[in-house]
């Protein structure tokens, strides 16, 4: 998994460094729902607009922001999976921009 850019930027391989930082990474919020508004293919990448909501621990206050996932799928295997700070780059990136 790759972070383009922010506080985790960077690739991380391997079950247990990728675990690792997803928890590290919610560690700080009560709450962190990721919901799928758009799935679009092309040839073996799927890019995933995700809009994410999540409420800092100690807080009422929900946050919103949206961001781009591109998932590369080979023979039903996931083969890597590049998060993107906003929709508009991971399409780009996949070739998909409007």
């Amino acid at each position: 998994m790759t972070f383009q850019r922010g506080p985790n930027a960077g690739t991380y391989r391997g079950r247990e460094r990728l675990q690792a930082m997803i928890l590290d990474q919610r560690a700080a919020f009560d709450a962190w729902i990721m919901e799928p508004l758009e799935v679009r293919e092309s040839g073996e990448q799927v890019v995933v607009i995700v809009r994410n909501r999540l409420r800092p621990k100690g807080s009422s206050a929900e946050l919103e922001f949206r961001n781009g996932h591109i998932w590369t799928i080979q023979d039903g295997t996931i083969l890597s999976l590049v998060a993107f700070p906003s929709p508009e780059e991971a399409l780009e990136t996949a070739g998909l921009s409007e």
